[in-house]
């Protein structure tokens, strides 16, 4: 047979003569023609043509093993040739467990000098063997468990769904070729491992994707902020932070990950728990080496309908990983959320880049482990290789990036985890850089998902929720927070991580109840609920004094303007109480407690009218305290004597 072997050394010298590259069969018979790339970068600039061997154990045109990537230049011209590359991707998902998958090679279909991008053969996901060049070929199974014996790989077909189309939601996809390149599918993993070491998880499953390499601008359409199921498209790492600047992909607003609870085994979805994390690039530009901030996913458990409902669970409930996300490997799948109006988004051969999947920079979600969480926001120690990846026509920007420099070590930054007693914990993330506003900043900010009955939010003017929020640092910086609760309880806040941050202290403050608690240096704070539903302009966190701090947020939620404007008054009279309210704020309830503290007498939805009064011909002579509730709950106190003279 004929080969070639590259390994790092060979790269070096062989990389710049590829401009162009065809592999096909020199004879027919015994002698296959074929390259096997062994941990190296393998770049094309240009096309490639592939002609497939007659041999089925050594069929592929070009296989990549343990770490090899390929890389090509160029946007316009496709891949052509009915031959195949090879390419192993490794998952510990069992029978049980979704991944999000993305394929790197498409459908063969069509002869030499056929230019496209073929949609994926969904039974792409072939079965590895013990000799590196032969496959053992994909069945699908009709039931719910996937199968993986030395001899094959039965893939449960019950599992393969895509999600291009809100409108539409998720579609079943089966054992049918209908995902296209840059979309992505659901898959679930198999119940035996073929290929796992002594020190892997069990269930360690490794596929074989076949098929056409994907090359050149491919176009995924985003149809609103219900979230697309793609992924990266290519035999090779791709950068998340050149994918969400690329001119043109304006509407994506973040990139969402699926992550589950692996302990659970059952495949009745009310028995499941899972959700999303949440990332965002942070800076723009050539410069940047940040790994951008990801908030991991909190795994809620849904209804037979699909909708989250709180469920009582050890409160040591266990909840998503943090995991680099910026350099996405080959075959990963996510959902990429965008603003309403969707658009089309394209990826790139210049987004390519050799990050090896470590476990530090780029990792699939089920085969490594999470990164250390105090160095989520360190600048990266990556092999990215600029000269190889240079468009000539699309890429001008990129050239003379240095990679090895960093605008800054870190962007400060604290971990906010809100914690739900025996349901689930939201983790949210607070930076703080003069690169953002006190709006929402494209890149450093991040939508919440609001994916579960019970949530706490950072809020901004415009109305969002936001799970990832970057300030300019003032100690004056006030952070207003959004709760939502389905049953009334205690929420449970604290700042667990704390990196660089220009300030001691930072609080949680309750305008409602004007109580202040610290929620740094291992400190916690509790939130109690007593309504059920959203509740705003309640909540804060600040960085200074209590008094300075009352006084401002006062003024921003209009709180000194109705202390100045609604009065309460007994008419003893006509022994009627009167409420003057000549702004119209939205008066929820007026509360009458007598010096005991025990309520006599309550109104409920007395609305904006500018005067209300009520009888209290009921009441006892005496002295009251009443509390004056609006819609926006601003709390007003009024001390009352009544003296009924009739």
């Amino acid at each position: 047979m004929k080969n070639l072997l590259f390994t790092t050394t060979m790269l070096l010298i062989a990389a710049s003569s590829l401009a162009q590259l065809y592999v096909k069969p020199t004879t027919v018979g015994n002698n296959p023609s074929y390259i096997y790339a062994k941990d190296v970068q393998l770049y094309v600039e240009g096309t490639i043509g592939l002609e497939k061997n007659p041999l089925g154990d050594y069929e592929g045109s070009i296989y990549l093993r343990e770490q090899a990537q390929l890389f090509q230049g160029g946007t316009t011209s496709y891949n052509s040739g009915d031959g195949l590359l090879s390419v192993y991707q490794t998952t510990n998902a069992d029978q049980y467990d979704y991944n999000y998958w993305s394929s790197p090679v498409g459908l063969n279909a069509g002869a030499i000098g056929n230019t496209t991008n073929g949609p994926l053969r969904i039974n792409v996901s072939d079965d590895s063997t013990t000799l590196p060049t032969d496959t053992g070929g994909t069945t699908f199974n009709p039931n719910w468990t996937g199968i993986s014996t030395p001899t094959s790989l039965r893939i449960s077909s019950t599992w393969l769904y895509k999600h291009t189309n809100e409108s539409i939601d998720w579609q079943y996809v089966g054992g049918a070729d209908g995902v296209q390149p840059g979309y992505g599918f659901s898959m679930k993993g198999t119940n035996t491992s073929t290929g796992a070491t002594a020190n892997d998880d069990p269930n360690v499953q490794q596929y074989d994707f076949r098929g056409r390499p994907n090359t050149g601008d491919i176009e995924v359409n985003l149809t609103g902020d219900e979230g697309t199921l793609a992924g990266n498209p290519y035999p090779s790492a791709l950068d998340l932070a050149k994918f969400f600047y690329e001119p043109g992909n304006e509407s994506i607003d973040e990139i969402l990950f699926w992550d589950e609870d692996r302990s659970v085994d059952s495949h009745y979805y009310v028995d499941n728990k899972g959700g999303y994390g949440s990332w965002i690039p942070l800076t723009a530009g050539a410069g940047n080496t940040l790994p951008g901030m990801y908030t991991p996913a909190p795994f809620l458990s849904y209804d037979n309908n699909g909708d989250p409902e709180n469920t009582a669970g050890d409160p040591g409930v266990i909840d998503g990983a943090i995991y680099p996300r910026r350099f996405s490997p080959i075959g990963q799948g996510f959902m990429i959320n965008s603003d309403a109006t969707g658009g089309t988004v394209t990826f790139k051969n210049s987004m390519r880049t050799f990050v090896a999947m470590d476990g530090t920079n780029s990792v699939l979600r089920s085969a490594d482990t999470p990164t250390s969480q105090s160095n989520n926001l360190a600048s990266i120690d990556t092999n990215y290789q600029d000269e190889n990846n240079t468009d000539d026509d699309d890429n001008e920007d990129n050239e003379g990036s240095d990679w090895e420099s960093s605008l800054s070590n870190t962007i400060p930054y604290m971990r906010l985890n809100a914690y739900f007693p025996g349901s689930h914990r939201r983790e949210m993330a607070l930076l703080f850089s003069n690169q953002s506003t006190k709006g929402f900043d494209r890149g450093f900010d991040a939508n919440h998902p609001m994916d579960a009955s019970s949530e706490m939010a950072m809020t901004i003017e415009d109305g969002r929720k936001l799970v990832i929020q970057t300030i300019p640092w003032s100690v004056d910086a006030i952070v207003p927070l959004m709760v939502k609760v389905d049953i009334p309880g205690s929420i449970v806040l604290s700042a667990y991580e704390e990196t660089n941050l220009p300030f001691q202290d930072a609080y949680l403050f309750d305008l409602a109840h004007s109580s202040y608690q610290l929620i740094t240096d291992g400190n916690t704070a509790t939130a109690n609920i007593e309504d059920i539903g959203e509740s705003t302009n309640r909540f804060y966190i600040v960085f200074k004094s209590q008094d300075q701090v009352e006084y401002e947020t006062a003024e921003k939620t209009g709180l000194n303007l109705a202390k100045e404007t609604v009065d309460v008054f007994q008419d003893n009279r006509l022994s009627v109480m009167e409420i003057l309210n000549p702004e119209r704020f939205d008066i929820k309830e007026a509360a009458v407690f007598d010096m005991s503290g025990k309520l006599v007498h309550t109104e409920r939805n007395i609305g904006d009218q500018t005067r209300y009064n009520f009888p209290t011909t009921t009441l006892s002579d005496g002295v009251y305290i009443v509390k004056l509730t609006t819609q926006d709950n601003l709390l007003l106190d009024y001390k009352i004597t009544i003296y009924n003279k009739n």
